[in-house]
């Protein structure tokens, strides 16, 4: 595209252009956005972007990249939510016996003592 040509600019395929090398760059369709006026993006019948075809129709609109999804699975797969549970019961299991042997302690009756003593009460 040369700056000082006097021949028509195709709009759609400057943008195009553009568009095509987002991925590379880095960036997504959704960090470049659009042209905005206030109350829409721009768009017209592209007498300014093509004079030589008024008829072509163009749109400053941000484009729309192909890895955004617009389902609603954006949730955790199957396998992270049973990860999860088994993790929370264990987590809740350890709990459990971590407030037994505190008990039992507090009473007198140790789990765990010294290799070769006699167990009190014994």
């Amino acid at each position: 595209m040369n700056i000082n040509n006097n021949g028509a600019v195709d709009f759609n395929a400057v943008k195009a252009a553009f568009e095509g090398c987002y991925a590379t760059m880095g960036v997504t369709c959704a960090e470049v956005g659009g042209l905005w006026d206030g109350e829409k993006y721009y768009s017209g019948n592209g007498a300014a972007a093509t004079p030589s075809n008024a008829a072509t129709m163009y749109s400053a609109a941000p484009c729309v990249d192909a890895s955004t999804s617009t389902s609603s699975d954006d949730g955790m797969s199957a396998g992270a939510i049973v990860g999860i549970i088994i993790a929370a019961g264990f987590s809740v299991l350890m709990l459990g016996c971590v407030l037994f042997m505190i008990k039992q302690e507090k009473a007198g009756k140790p789990m765990f003592y010294a290799i070769g003593t006699v167990k009190p009460g014994a």
